[in-house]
C-alpha cells in the first residue's frame, strides 16, 4: 500500500511539473506518409501550391481539422528554422499556436503540414506573439 502511494504521489508530481511547461499543452499531429508525398507531388506540379505557404496551412488546418472558420483577428507567422515554424492565430474567443514542419524537403519547395498544436485564450495566445511581425510571409522562407 505504501509503494503505491509514493507511485501515485510520483506520477501526481510528473503531471503537475509538465503541465508547467508550455509543451506539454500540445497535441501531436499524425499524418499518413503516403497522402503527405502525394500531396508534395501534386505541389510540385502547380497544385494545392498554398501548402508551401504557413499561414495558409496554419488557416485550412484550423478550418478543416479543428472546425474553427474563424474570423480570426491576428496571425503571426514565425521565423523559419531548420524547415520548422510557429503560426500563432488569435480571434475573439480563441487562440491558437501551431507548429508547422516541411516533413519531404526542408528548402523552399517543400510542403508545409502541421505537427502540433495548443489552443489558448486569446490573451494568452497575444502574450505569445514572436516580438517582430514579419510583413511578408514570404520572410519566414
Amino acid at each position: 500500500m505504501k509503494i503505491e502511494r509514493q507511485i501515485g504521489f510520483i506520477v501526481c508530481l510528473s503531471l503537475l511539473l509538465g503541465c508547467g511547461s508550455k509543451e506539454a499543452y500540445y497535441k501531436s499531429v499524425a499524418h499518413d506518409l503516403n497522402a503527405t508525398i502525394r500531396l508534395q507531388e501534386e505541389v510540385d506540379s502547380g497544385h494545392k501550391t498554398g501548402n508551401l505557404d504557413p499561414k495558409d496551412t496554419a488557416m485550412r488546418f484550423l478550418n478543416e481539422s479543428l472546425n474553427d472558420p474563424g474570423p480570426f483577428e491576428d496571425v503571426r507567422v514565425g521565423k523559419e528554422k531548420k524547415g520548422r515554424v510557429r503560426v500563432w492565430v488569435r480571434s475573439l474567443r480563441s487562440g491558437y499556436e501551431l507548429e508547422l514542419f516541411r516533413p519531404i524537403r526542408p528548402d523552399s519547395s517543400g510542403i508545409f503540414v502541421v505537427s502540433g498544436y495548443r489552443t489558448l485564450s486569446p490573451e494568452e495566445v497575444v502574450k505569445s506573439f514572436p516580438k517582430e511581425k514579419p510583413s511578408d510571409p514570404s520572410e519566414t522562407n
